[in-house]
């Protein structure tokens, strides 16, 4: 156990202050507020990883370290303290820790983590200066892309324009089959509506859900579902479909709810239906944005979520990346913000093995997936040379990956190679069937 006291209004203005860089991020422990004491002094850090804030401030009691878990709790809670605040870290197990917190008559429990995760910010000594190679410095510097697309809805005639416009591939966004775009629309028609009568308050969920339909007809129906009961009460509201045969959108049995505005419901329905077959959704965007990184050799790290390291090579494409999204989110019709940025790593030992390990695990994957689909195209006698030669080019382009990477983490990445041998076998004879058939075709053609 150990424990420090601090003014409770410095603390609470200092957590204001260091709070301003924080943002919704990949990386959790980003999120949060790390605690220093050491030497009478408490230094609060918090970083996006381009900016860092730190603030300072006397303290008096044992030296100590953590990360808070929740740091929106604790600036909630500091809102409401004043005087003597005192702190006191308490150990739970090897990796969850809690700190106790007591002013006056006030007291709270938050849980912390350990400090050992978090980034640490270089410092400069007051009255010195740092010079250095900005060439060099510039050589040594990768950087970790992240990115989150969410609920993402945009007209493909203004994505085709933004993707020409910033040289990136238009590819992915066919139109959408009129099966999936109903069921998305449908899918959307969804309302949570209380109601309160006598002192009494039922809530009701208004949804689409299936029903019998034709190869055709494209049929759902929009329900009102009671909650709050033993046994939830569904009611049937209308029937909504799609006949492709003559491409009406159609609403029918409609029943009167005091509840739900069923005309409402059908009509954002069609709308959204409309919408939908114009649109690329968020699936389809992935797909530029993969394909655009995947040009850029970058690695998939092994995270929740898109966070990718991109080599130092790739600096200005990575900007590039960074506009398309905060352009794309612009042009979003569900209005949903999205999350692009990135972060430097230096470029030293302990970064190179970290990131080793992620490049191994994520090339296994993609070796095994090729060597899935190369093998597949041999046993089932593919007659297509275009897909084999497509392949064989995928082969080749993971190969020339693992040689530059090589050269980044400046070191031979040997434990790859019997994946790459059996790989490369493979698209070997792919290489021989493909130059085959054409043979056989071209000889055909002569006769």
């Amino acid at each position: 156990m150990k424990r420090a006291i601090v003014d409770a209004k410095a603390f609470a203005e200092a957590m204001n202050k260091v709070s301003k860089v924080l943002k919704k991020s990949a990386i959790p422990i980003l999120e949060e507020i790390a605690v220093r004491i050491q030497d009478d002094r408490c230094t609060l850090t918090a970083t996006d990883m381009e900016t860092w804030l730190v603030a300072e401030l006397p303290v008096h009691g044992d030296d100590m370290s953590f990360v808070f878990r929740r740091t929106k709790d604790v600036l909630k809670a500091c809102a409401h303290f004043e005087g003597e605040l005192m702190l006191t870290l308490v150990q739970q197990t090897e990796e969850d820790w809690k700190l106790e917190v007591l002013c006056g008559q006030r007291a709270a429990e938050f849980p912390v983590a350990s400090r050992k995760d978090y980034p640490e910010c270089g410092t400069v000594e007051d009255g010195k200066s740092l010079q250095v190679n900005a060439a060099e410095l510039f050589r040594r510097v990768e950087r970790v892309r992240y990115f989150s697309l969410s609920n993402l809805l945009v007209e493909k005639e203004e994505l085709s324009a933004l993707c020409e416009s910033m040289g990136i591939a238009y590819a992915g966004c066919n139109r959408l089959s009129v099966s999936d775009a109903f069921r998305s629309a449908t899918g959307d028609i969804r309302e949570r509506v209380p109601v309160t009568t006598d002192g009494e308050t039922n809530i009701y969920l208004a949804y689409c859900r299936d029903n019998k339909h034709t190869a055709g007809i494209l049929s759902r129906e929009l329900v009102k579902e009671t909650l709050n009961r033993h046994t939830n009460q569904y009611e049937k509201l209308a029937n909504i479909s799609y006949d492709k045969a003559d491409g009406i959108f159609r609403c029918d049995n409609m029943v009167y709810d005091d509840a739900v505005d069923v005309p409402e419901c059908c009509r954002r329905a069609e709308e959204l239906f409309e919408l939908y077959q114009r649109c690329a959704n968020r699936k389809q965007i992935e797909t530029i944005c993969t394909n655009y990184l995947r040009a850029l050799e970058a690695t998939k790290l092994s995270i929740t979520g898109h966070m990718y390291f991109v080599p130092h090579t790739y600096m200005d494409q990575v900007d590039i990346f960074e506009d398309f999204i905060l352009l794309l989110s612009g042009l979003n019709k569900k209005a949903t913000p999205l999350v692009v940025n990135s972060f430097y790593i230096i470029d030293d030992a302990k970064q190179r093995e970290k990131m080793t390990e992620e490049f191994y695990l994520a090339v296994k994957k993609e070796i095994a997936a090729y060597q899935e689909k190369c093998d597949y195209l041999i046993k089932s006698s593919s007659q297509s040379p275009a897909v084999m030669d497509r392949w064989v080019l995928k082969v080749q382009a993971l190969e020339e990956k693992k040689r530059h990477y090589e050269g980044v983490l400046q070191r031979e990445l040997s434990g790859l190679d019997d994946e790459f041998s059996v790989l490369k076998l493979l698209s070997q004879e792919l290489q021989v069937r493909a130059n085959s058939i054409r043979s056989q075709r071209f000889q055909q053609r002569a006769a």
